[in-house]
C-alpha cells in the first residue's frame, strides 16, 4: 500500500513506476483498463476527500501480466481558511488591521511580516493612493491558502473637524 497527503482542493500528483516493456494495460477498480505509453505514469486530480484506489493487474506490450494488487490511499488534510475581507478605503492618517485567522498557523505576508495580525498605513501605497496586501497561510499539513486585499487611502482632512471661535478641541 502507498500512501499520500494531500491538500483539500488543491492538484494532487500520483506517480507509479511500472515494470516491463511500454505500452501498459492497468485496470484500476471503479475505472477499468488505462494505457499508459511509459513506465512512469502520473495522474493528477483536484483532491476533494479521501480516496483509495485499487489497481487489480499490470500488463505490458509482451502480455505479461502481474496480478499483483496494488493500493493506492490518498489522504486529503485540510487548508487554512484565510479571508482578509473586501476591498477596503481607509483615510491616509489612519490605520487597518489585517487578520490572516487560524492561530498557530504560518504567515508570509507580502509585507515580510509573520504575525497572524498586521496594521498597515498609507506607507508605501501606489500613484493611485491604494496598497495590495496579500498573505500565504501554511498550517501544520503543510496546506497553504492566499488571499488579497486592496486597500485604498483617500485624504480625510476637513472630514470630521469642527472649528468654533474660541473654542479648541484636542
Amino acid at each position: 500500500e502507498d500512501s499520500y497527503q494531500a491538500c483539500y482542493g488543491q492538484e494532487t500528483m500520483v506517480a507509479l513506476e511500472l515494470e516491463g516493456t511500454a505500452p501498459f494495460t492497468v485496470y484500476m477498480e471503479g475505472t477499468g483498463e488505462l494505457i499508459f505509453e511509459t513506465s512512469t505514469v502520473e495522474m493528477s486530480w483536484i483532491a476533494m476527500e479521501d480516496s483509495i484506489m485499487n489497481v487489480s493487474w499490470v500488463m505490458d506490450a509482451n502480455e505479461c501480466v502481474n496480478t499483483e494488487a496494488m493500493m493506492i490511499e490518498v489522504l486529503v488534510n485540510e487548508s487554512p481558511m484565510v479571508d482578509l475581507g473586501t476591498d477596503s478605503l481607509v483615510c491616509m492618517n489612519h490605520s487597518m488591521m489585517l487578520d490572516a485567522g487560524m492561530a498557530g498557523d504560518v504567515y508570509a505576508w507580502s509585507t515580510g511580516e509573520t504575525t497572524q495580525t498586521i496594521m498597515v498605513d498609507s506607507m508605501g501605497m501606489n500613484a493611485s493612493n491604494e496598497k495590495s496586501i496579500s498573505v500565504m497561510v501554511t498550517n501544520s499539513f503543510d496546506c497553504s491558502t492566499e488571499d488579497e486585499v486592496l486597500i485604498s487611502f483617500q485624504d480625510c482632512s476637513g472630514i470630521g473637524e469642527l472649528y468654533v471661535e474660541g473654542l479648541s478641541v484636542y
